[in-house]
């Protein structure tokens, strides 16, 4: 059961610093603002994921599926931030 906390924890933390601070750095900063601008195309991916980890029949599966959807989440959440903080 701790292990889960962690993976999603880690995963949180991915999608929430990792991913854009690479978005800002790398590309552009102006990068981080897509999947805010964009949220209505990232939920139903998310969708997606969440479906296919509850139907997968594989532990791995399942949990790809969980710390990919954490990640899009904790990213979702950083880009909503920094459009928020721009207001």
């Amino acid at each position: 059961m701790m292990a889960k906390g962690l993976e999603n924890s880690v995963a949180m933390i991915l999608g929430a610093l990792l991913v854009p601070a690479l978005l800002w750095f790398l590309v552009d900063p102006a990068a981080l603002l897509w999947p805010a601008m964009h949220w209505n195309l990232l939920l139903p991916i998310m969708a997606v994921l969440v479906i296919t980890g509850i139907s997968a029949s594989n532990d791995a599966a399942r949990k790809i599926c969980r710390i990919l959807v954490f990640a899009v989440l904790g990213l979702l959440v950083a880009s909503f931030a920094v459009l928020f903080s721009m207001v």
